[in-house]
């Protein structure tokens, strides 16, 4: 049970190979298709990394609910990290960098996965997987979203009601007769 868990179904499918995992529950959206995947597969291959993980920025408030990056040295776009603690009340966060639902992974990180004792809630969670790879000495990278790039959370309802009204107005064939049908609505 948990994140790292349904990482591990997947060892037979990547055949030791690198592979990008992309959460169902959120949404990246982006002015440029694919350019969160493209700089997390640049970085993966540049830094020579275990793992590259997307993040964003959140109110501080917000990291109680996220794993949240400890950068090694000020983070720019891309960035080393040192640590990771999954979900830290607002006082121990090291940072307020959020995972955020993009991970590029080499295929060492289901031997972690292995060795990691289920945790919070009694799940095995992908960032304690992490924080083992650390330890051992592998090298993580965050790549920070653009500021052209949202995170839409698609997991509950009234997040869903957001990323399905934002994504209807911006279509480009049918966000006109949308925006005109909303405003109808709420005459």
């Amino acid at each position: 049970q948990g994140l790292a868990d349904a990482i591990g179904l997947a060892e037979p499918f990547v055949d030791g190979q690198p592979f990008i995992v992309c959460l169902g529950d959120a949404i990246i959206h982006s002015d440029v298709t694919g350019s969160l995947l493209k700089r997390l597969s640049r970085t993966h291959a540049e830094t020579d990394a275990s793992a590259v993980i997307a993040f964003r920025e959140v109110p501080p408030a917000d990291v109680v609910k996220y794993g949240i990056a400890s950068p090694r040295g000020e983070p720019g776009s891309r960035f080393e990290v040192a640590d990771l603690v999954e979900k830290p009340s607002e006082d121990e966060a090291p940072s307020n960098l959020a995972v955020t639902a993009r991970y590029v992974f080499c295929a060492e990180i289901f031997d972690y996965i292995r060795e990691t004792p289920p945790g919070r809630g009694n799940e095995v969670q992908i960032t304690d997987s992490l924080r083992l790879m650390l330890k051992a000495g592998h090298s993580v990278w965050g790549v920070k979203l653009a500021e052209d790039e949202v995170r839409y959370d698609v997991g509950n309802f009234p997040s869903y009601y957001r990323a399905f009204f934002d994504f209807a107005l911006m279509d480009p064939e049918f966000g006109g007769a949308f925006r005109k049908y909303a405003q109808e609505r709420l005459a």
